[in-house]
């Protein structure tokens, strides 16, 4: 997985490829850029999730979700444009309910959403 990774995204270079993709944090570079949006080292254990939003091959957002049986609890949510931080929102919320899980955003203090 983490060879291919250099690859996969010469290629998307190649082909000017600038849609939006979120993704779980697997790669070095997703984790140096969480680190980098997030201004932390992020969370371990298995009840959180870590987020990056690509737009393209660059890192616009990240996020972090807190994991129980019954909810999902957004942790950190950060990005330079409100636009992806709504997006990678939004996707965290539907990816949460595809797990038969509850949303919760108000943990959030008002300057993190």
């Amino acid at each position: 997985n983490l060879g291919k990774n250099d690859f996969i995204t010469s290629i998307l270079e190649k082909v000017g490829f600038l849609g939006l993709c979120p993704r779980i944090c697997t790669q070095v570079n997703e984790w140096e850029a969480y680190r980098k949006f997030t201004k932390s080292e992020g969370l371990s254990g298995v009840n959180y999730k870590h987020f990056v939003l690509y737009e393209g091959t660059r890192i616009v957002a990240a996020g972090l979700v807190n994991m129980t049986n019954t909810t999902a609890s957004l942790e950190k949510l950060d990005s330079d444009i409100e636009y992806y931080k709504s997006y990678l929102l939004r996707f965290m919320e539907k990816w949460s309910r595809s797990l038969e899980v509850i949303f919760i955003t108000s943990t959030l203090p008002k300057e993190q959403c």
